[in-house]
Order: structure tokens, then C-alpha cells, then sequence
């Protein structure tokens, strides 16, 4: 009984290492988003050619390939702007 009720646990979505916390909803809220990342898969193979697909595919990419170093380059960029503008 031990045995089986560990090998249960270890392969629930609870055990997700980004939870900070443990509930139905952020359970719930990770099923949807790997849903909603499959839908955005289909889409995309099942019609490339379109420019909507071709629009979702670069941002996709784009999020899926997130370089930190550039993101900081941009989020300083944009408080030197708004540090401009106010």
C-alpha cells in the first residue's frame, strides 16, 4: 500500500516543482495552460501558411526562447522611457 500510494503521489501535477502553493485552482490553471499551449501547436501545423499562424508561431517562439539578458535590456530601457516621460 505504501509503495503504490508514494508511485501515485510522485506522479500527480501537485508535485510540480513551480507550485508555490498547493490547490485546485493552480492545478486547474496548469492543465489550461498546457492546453491552451497544444491548441497554439495545432494551429500552427495545421495551417503554417497563414498569416495568423505564422503570427502566433513568432510569438511562441519567441516567449518558448526568452533570453533573460535581453528582457533586462528591454525592461531598463523602458524605465529609463518612462523615467523620461514622468
Amino acid at each position: 500500500w505504501l509503495k503504490d500510494t508514494a508511485r501515485q503521489s510522485s506522479n500527480s501535477p501537485e508535485k510540480e516543482k513551480y507550485f508555490v502553493q498547493v490547490d485546485d485552482f493552480r492545478i486547474i490553471q496548469n492543465k489550461v495552460y498546457v492546453e491552451v499551449i497544444d491548441l497554439v501547436k495545432e494551429f500552427i501545423k495545421k495551417s503554417p501558411s497563414s498569416p495568423v499562424a505564422k503570427n502566433v508561431s513568432a510569438v511562441y517562439q519567441s516567449l518558448y526562447n526568452l533570453n533573460p539578458k535581453k528582457i533586462d535590456l528591454h525592461i531598463r530601457h523602458m524605465e529609463a522611457s518612462y523615467e523620461f516621460f514622468m
